[in-house]
C-alpha cells in the first residue's frame, strides 16, 4: 500500500494506494539532463481509477522539473530552460488563469485553520 499525493489529479488524495505498478517517466532537469525514471502507480479504493506517486520536483503533465517552470513563471532568466518560448508563454498563460482559484483555495484552507482553533 501506498499513500499517495496523486499526481493524475490537480488535488492531494489522502488515502491508501493498492500497489499496482511503475511507468517510465522523464523529466527534464534544471541543467537541461533528459533524466527517465519509474514512478510508482496505485489504484485508488474509492474511484478505482489509477494514480501516479510523482516526486516533489514534478508537476502532473509537465516534463520539466518544477522549478524551472516557476522560474519561467516568476519572469527570471529563461535562458537555463530549453523549452519553446510557445511552451513558456503557456506555462504563464495557466499560471495566470489558475492564480485567482489557487487563491481562493489558499484563503479557504487559512480561514478553516484559524477558525478551528
Amino acid at each position: 500500500m501506498m499513500k499517495s499525493s496523486a499526481a493524475g489529479s490537480p488535488f492531494i488524495i489522502d488515502t491508501q494506494l493498492s500497489g499496482y505498478g511503475s511507468h517510465s517517466r522523464y523529466v527534464r532537469l534544471k541543467c537541461g539532463i533528459r533524466v527517465y525514471m519509474d514512478v510508482p502507480a496505485g489504484i485508488c479504493p474509492n474511484c478505482g481509477h489509477t494514480h501516479t506517486e510523482l516526486p516533489d520536483f514534478i508537476r502532473p503533465y509537465k516534463h520539466y522539473e518544477s522549478s524551472v517552470i516557476q522560474e519561467v513563471v516568476n519572469g527570471k532568466s529563461t535562458d537555463i530552460c530549453e523549452a519553446d518560448e510557445s511552451t513558456m508563454k503557456r506555462w504563464k498563460r495557466e499560471h495566470q488563469r489558475m492564480a485567482p482559484h489557487v487563491e481562493t483555495l489558499l484563503r479557504t484552507v487559512l480561514s478553516a485553520s484559524v477558525t478551528s482553533y
